[in-house]
């Protein structure tokens, strides 16, 4: 087998052509996860707007479809199954190591040690897709992804176009950057300003565990 080695990015997929030019025995194993949870997640963790939570999944999706080679070399995983179903996501995940030679047979076999790390108590956004803010063109979207996470539809034929962003996608996604980056400057600013208590941490901590 390889030596071989993982990447975890979500940023790749935006920068995913830069990275084929240098990585040239690459390959790709690409989560999926209902964006309704993605959103909520977003929103508890950053306060971030559920609108553009989706939009940014969208933007990050489309992109990797636009970009990722067709044919072998790429796996697409439903976190969904992997928690439903971890014995079969699993052994699914080391077949597809297994093809791409970066591990043995033997190594393929061991899928008790792979599955004792899921904890489905980890999970804490779930969300219900049908009464999500999602447009028609990020529903299709998802609908497909799912498609290929369980080896039903190939990426033949399929472009970025084929789930197209609305108009103004872009600048409403800088104007959230820009509301954040302002939010971050101030926070920085009060804290040198004025220098965090033990007090002030504790409400901090206690704030984030709420979201």
């Amino acid at each position: 087998t390889k030596q071989s080695w993982m990447w975890k990015d979500p940023k790749l997929s935006l920068l995913l052509p830069f990275w084929q030019n240098i990585l040239s025995d690459a390959f790709y194993v690409v989560p999926i996860r209902n964006p309704a949870a993605i959103s909520l997640s977003l929103k508890r963790r950053d306060g971030f707007p559920p609108s553009a939570a989706i939009l940014l999944w969208q933007v990050y999706m489309t992109s990797l479809l636009r970009d990722l080679p067709r044919g072998a070399g790429v796996l697409f995983v439903s976190y969904e199954h992997v928690l439903s179903s971890p014995h079969a996501a699993c052994l699914r995940l080391l077949n597809f190591l297994r093809s791409t030679s970066r591990i043995s047979e033997e190594q393929c076999r061991d899928v008790g040690r792979l599955t004792a790390i899921i904890r489905n108590s980890l999970c804490h956004s779930g969300a219900d897709l049908e009464n999500s803010s999602l447009d028609d063109a990020q529903r299709n979207l998802y609908a497909f992804l799912v498609r290929l996470a369980s080896d039903t539809d190939t990426m033949e034929g399929v472009t970025s176009l084929s789930f197209p962003l609305y108009p103004g996608w872009r600048d409403y996604l800088q104007l959230w950057d820009r509301v954040f980056a302002f939010a971050l400057r101030e926070d920085r600013r009060r804290f040198r300003l004025f220098p965090e208590s033990s007090a002030s941490r504790e409400l901090r901590e206690a704030a984030k565990r709420e979201r």
